[in-house]
C-alpha cells in the first residue's frame, strides 16, 4: 500500500525526478545508492534501494554458517544497511537490524579492521541496539565492482580472534565481492 507524502515533484527535460531530502533520510537514501523501478497496475512508480548483497541471500545465510561452525566464532553479513545473515551468539539480537552508524563509518572506510577490548580500539556496537561487549571483533569490508556492498563481520565474547579467523573472513568478503559482479 503506498502513502501519500503531500509532496509533488515535477520531471525535468532530462526525465530525472528529485527525491525530496526528507524522504531520503527517512529511508536512509544516499548519494550513490542504486534503486531499484518497479511499476504498479495504476501507473505508480516505486523505488526501492537494492542491495546486491541482498540477491544473496540464501548463499549469505550458509556462508554465515559455514564460518560460525568452521571457526567458533559469531558471523555476521551485512549489506551496507541492514544485517542479512547472522550464525553464532546473539544472532536473534542482529538479524534483520539496521547497522549502526560506527559501523557504516568503519566499512566506507573500505579496509579490514580487527578491534580487540584489551587494546587502544574498542569493539564498535554492529545495530544501534547492539549490546554484546565482545572481547575481539573483525570488520571485513565487501567490495564489489568497486563499491563496498556490505561487510563480513566475526566476533567473540571471550577470545581474541585468530589470525586465521581474519584470513577467513578476508576470504568471504572477497569472494561475496567477486560473486556481485
Amino acid at each position: 500500500m503506498m502513502k501519500a507524502t503531500g509532496i509533488v515533484r515535477r520531471i525535468d527535460e532530462l526525465g530525472r525526478v528529485v527525491i525530496p531530502k526528507e524522504i531520503r533520510r527517512t529511508l536512509h537514501f544516499r548519494e550513490g545508492d542504486p534503486l531499484e523501478i518497479y511499476t504498479d497496475q495504476d501507473g505508480g512508480v516505486i523505488l526501492k534501494k537494492y542491495s546486491v548483497i541482498g540477491e544473496m541471500e540464501p548463499y549469505v545465510r550458509e556462508f554465515a554458517d559455514s564460518i560460525y561452525h568452521t571457526i567458533g566464532c559469531t558471523a555476521v553479513i551485512t549489506d551496507k544497511d541492514t544485517v542479512l545473515a547472522a550464525s553464532g551468539q546473539g544472532k536473534k539480537d542482529l538479524l534483520g537490524q539496521p547497522l549502526s552508524a560506527q559501523l557504516q563509518k568503519s566499512m566506507d572506510q573500505r579496509k579490514g579492521v580487527k578491534k580487540e577490548k584489551s587494546g587502544r580500539e574498542v569493539p564498535i556496537p554492529l545495530t544501534e541496539n547492539d549490546k554484546n561487549e565482545y572481547a575481539s571483533q573483525c570488520i571485513m569490508p565487501i567490495i564489489g565492482g568497486g563499491d563496498v556492498l556490505g561487510a563480513v563481520i566475526l566476533t567473540s565474547q571471550n577470545e581474541t580472534l585468530t589470525d586465521a579467523a581474519y584470513k577467513n573472513a578476508e576470504t568471504a568478503a572477497y569472494f561475496l565481492g567477486n560473486q556481485s559482479q
